[in-house]
């Protein structure tokens, strides 16, 4: 019996950081169907594929991973990563310790493929805090390569998202097809997901799928590794 229940918790112990994936998941689907209903929760669950244990680079680091979308405050964190001396990532910048960094450093940072991000990104030296696109649609990857990764989500207003999203550098989202503009989701959405453009769905849509995409995180992330911000 004592046998029984040491494996018992040995398994448990092993259990990964992402063991509620599936349930959640699953949810998740469900809602975002009802919100967009030309999509199947078949279709949308075939684009949350779980985290796997067995990614070769894994990593021990435990960086700090913004997932809410662009235009929620995400420059803003960055920017106190940046004060905190972390080597942080927001979309295309990139600060390393001691100062921003120019357009050198930024391609050469491109080169590094998207698996090196924890170990060679930020400049060589592996990047601390990861936000902006496509940050927000790559939890499974994400925590694949750092399974002690540390998240963050911003309880944004979907209404004053929206609102700014809009007119996001002079209207950078009334085109419908760039990736980056769509509603929040919890993954990459192409064009075959036209209707979840910003342009495109209505306020109450991105209500609905924002509110959707915050009880995914909250079910899916342990409350150890999950930081809830209210702005």
């Amino acid at each position: 019996m004592f046998r029984r229940a040491s494996l018992l918790l040995a398994g448990a112990a092993a259990a990964p950081p992402w063991s509620a994936w599936d349930a959640c998941a699953a949810t998740y689907a469900r809602s975002v169907a009802a919100i967009f209903p030309r999509h199947t929760t078949n279709e949308i669950l075939t684009k949350l594929p779980p985290p796997t244990t067995n990614h070769p680079p894994a990593s021990d680091r435990t960086p700090l991973v913004l997932l809410a979308p662009g235009s929620s405050g995400t420059a803003s964190l960055w920017w106190a990563s940046a004060m905190l001396n972390l080597t942080s990532k927001h979309h295309k910048d990139v600060w390393l310790r001691g100062g921003r960094c120019g357009a050198r450093v930024r391609n050469r940072d491109k080169s590094y493929k998207p698996k090196l991000l924890f170990t060679k990104g930020c400049g060589g030296r592996g990047c601390e805090f990861v936000a902006d696109w496509p940050a927000q649609v790559s939890l499974s990857t994400y925590w694949s390569l750092a399974p002690a990764a540390r998240f963050i989500m911003i309880d944004f207003d979907a209404d004053n998202w929206r609102a700014t999203r809009l007119t996001f550098r002079g209207g950078w989202c009334t085109n419908a097809k760039r990736p980056d503009c769509r509603v929040p989701l919890a993954f990459d959405a192409d064009d075959a997901w036209h209707d979840t453009a910003v342009a495109v769905a209505t306020a109450n849509q991105t209500a609905a799928a924002a509110a959707a995409l915050k009880a995914f995180l909250r079910c899916v992330v342990p409350p150890s590794q999950l930081l809830w911000l209210n702005w």
